[in-house]
């Protein structure tokens, strides 16, 4: 009830999105909400399969997915549930706090995704860090460059690079 008031309340002031106004664990919650308001709802950082992100997109629940490589099980299946939902027309806006591989993982996904749409920035996006593990890094407050290197773009991974930049994905 009150995530229906609170969407209510700020409708507006048009947001890009509302982001989890629920618990991801009750479809039908987060269904109530989306159907209450013209506030695109977002969410998706916290399932851990494409099968349980099928119900959010096959319903309608939210209308900007935001998966999580770390979280959906890597690359693969990433690239799998990124294709569901463009089948649904749903954009995507990955989650990113987990750290330069991750980053490097979701970069690299979404530059072929035609349902992308905005990409969040949790790393901090460290230049120093950026540069000694992509080994060319251009700062920018606006957007990120695809990395042009094989794999992920990694070229500095070393272990002091994972020592300083490690993160905890239990928060």
């Amino acid at each position: 009830g009150s995530a229906v008031r609170i969407a209510k309340a700020i409708e507006e002031f048009n947001p890009m999105f509302l982001e989890e106004p629920v618990p991801p664990e009750n479809v039908d919650a987060m269904l109530e909400v989306q159907r209450s308001t013209s506030i695109p709802i977002a969410a998706g950082e916290r399932l851990k399969s494409r099968l349980e992100a099928r119900e959010y997109l096959e319903r309608g629940a939210i209308r900007l997915y935001q998966p999580d490589a770390a979280r959906i099980g890597g690359i693969t299946e990433f690239r799998k549930v990124m294709s569901m939902a463009e089948n649904h027309f749903i954009p995507i806006a990955p989650h990113n706090p987990n750290g330069i591989v991750c980053f490097a993982a979701h970069l690299h996904l979404v530059t072929s995704a035609a349902n992308f749409t905005i990409f969040e920035e949790g790393i901090g996006a460290d230049g120093a860090a950026c540069r000694e593990a992509f080994g060319t890094w251009q700062d920018s407050p606006a957007y990120f460059w695809p990395l042009e290197t094989p794999g992920i773009g990694l070229r500095g991974f070393t272990p002091a690079l994972v020592r300083d930049h490690t993160v905890d994905l239990a928060t």
